[in-house]
């Protein structure tokens, strides 16, 4: 914790956007802003949708450095003047970082019996604070320790409607256009890279989800994990990801209960309140529990 003459700070949890839960009113009036920051940002102050909510914001675990930035405000202090000074702050105090390890994952299906294999989907938004939080602090994690008892399916589409126009589908995407992109990029990646290696497009997809922006962040994340950009990137801005993603609408509107929250998660083509709960809180831990067959090492850990 670090004490000054106007401003406190003090580590905290998650998220890669800026949140604030006052108006600027609120704010000015009781002439105090709280805010959460990281290192990589954008400003989205307020304008998080209702669909993508965070009422569970203080029990997640961080996927980067941030920190709670409280000032007192002089009358003329602007809003941007808070938002270097957090910055700032996040760089001095919290450089340490996050670990990140996106070494290859073993999917290999050897089980120490023949149960079959947990059968996961997760359908979510690319730019939804809830579904980055979700693949890289569970997801990922989750599989490197158990991966080979798990086949697992990333349906990138969440709360998003599409149009037919001109022989074309038209998607309008919760977080905006830059989300449509992301879909699609990840769609493209799946339908690419799964052949090649089933665990290609998972580490694709979290290299993105815990990039600064992940609609962005593909040709950076291809080279991470040693693929060629180029067709992901011609098929995302073409027909073919075009109809991927379509195909993508399909498998999420047909769920039953139908969504209304990202991440969605299915396990063994099931969807209840309580795999939402579980799996949102502790994946490894549930799938450990529905597995039939002999549990792996990591399941008692």
């Amino acid at each position: 914790m670090l004490l000054a003459s106007r401003t406190r700070c003090i580590s905290c949890y998650f998220p890669p956007f800026f949140f604030s839960s006052l108006s600027e009113t609120d704010h000015r009036q009781s002439r105090r802003w709280l805010l959460l920051c990281r290192v990589h940002f954008e400003p989205l102050i307020n304008s998080i949708p209702h669909q993508c909510p965070h009422n569970d914001l203080w029990s997640m675990q961080p996927v980067s450095p941030s920190v709670i930035c409280v000032l007192n405000m002089s009358a003329n202090r602007r809003l941007m003047d808070v938002l270097l000074a957090c910055v700032l702050l996040v760089n001095v105090i919290c450089s340490h970082g996050h670990p990140v390890d996106n070494s290859p994952l073993d999917l290999s299906r050897a089980p120490t019996t023949a149960a079959p294999v947990v059968s996961l989907e997760i359908y979510y938004e690319t730019l939804c604070i809830d579904s980055v939080q979700f693949i890289v602090g569970q997801l990922h994690p989750t599989l490197q320790k158990i991966g080979h008892i798990v086949n697992v399916s990333m349906i990138p589409f969440g709360i998003a409607s599409e149009s037919f126009i001109n022989g074309k589908h038209v998607f309008s995407c919760q977080h905006g256009p830059r989300e449509c992109y992301g879909n699609v990029v990840q769609t493209c990646a799946i339908h690419l890279l799964t052949l090649t290696d089933p665990a290609l497009p998972l580490r694709f997809i979290y290299c993105m989800q815990r990039s600064r922006d992940p609609s962005s962040a593909g040709q950076a994340c291809a080279k991470e994990i040693g693929v060629n950009f180029g067709p992901i990137r011609e098929c995302a801005e073409g027909r073919v990801g075009n109809k991927l993603l379509h195909e993508m609408e399909k498998r999420t509107k047909a769920l039953r209960p139908k969504l209304n929250w990202v991440p969605w998660i299915v396990l063994n083509n099931e969807h209840t309140d309580q795999i939402q709960k579980e799996g949102s809180r502790n994946l490894l831990a549930l799938i450990c529990k529905v597995y039939r067959g002999t549990k792996p090492a990591d399941c008692a850990a």
